[in-house]
């Protein structure tokens, strides 16, 4: 517990100077109610940051989350490795969750999906029959 402390209050220090200290820095960059303003804009911009980035994360994990939860079938046209293809891609690739979020998870809510009557997964198509021979004369 300790350790954790004082990993956070050495950044979080260090951010409370600075904000302490922006007044005074801010008059170094011509009048005061300008720097003052600016200084103000990039703490803005800053908070926007963690809060965009902070909704992305929950997102992210989020639809990890339900992926790992889903069933193979329950993925639309599910090609047997669906599952693990798309856990890879959400791990891997960021921007597949907001794929993810419109290809799968608005298509077919987790638990409403019925498993194949087979009790297995993905099966192929059966291969074409042979039609029927022609009836004697």
């Amino acid at each position: 517990m300790r350790d954790r402390l004082t990993r956070v209050a050495a950044p979080l220090t260090g951010l409370t100077t600075l904000a302490l200290a922006s007044p005074a820095l801010a008059q170094d960059f011509g009048t005061s109610d300008d720097a003052g303003a600016i200084v103000c804009g990039s703490w803005i911009c800053v908070g926007l940051s963690l809060v965009v980035g902070l909704a992305f994360t929950v997102f992210w994990v989020w639809m990890l989350v339900d992926a790992i939860q889903r069933q193979e079938h329950e993925y639309p046209n599910s090609s047997g490795n669906s599952k693990i293809m798309w856990i890879l891609l959400i791990v891997l690739v960021n921007i597949s969750v907001a794929f993810y979020y419109f290809m799968v998870y608005k298509k077919v809510k987790r638990g409403s999906a019925q498993p194949p009557a087979s009790g297995g997964g993905y099966q192929p198509p059966a291969p074409p029959q042979a039609p029927p021979p022609p009836p004697s004369v």
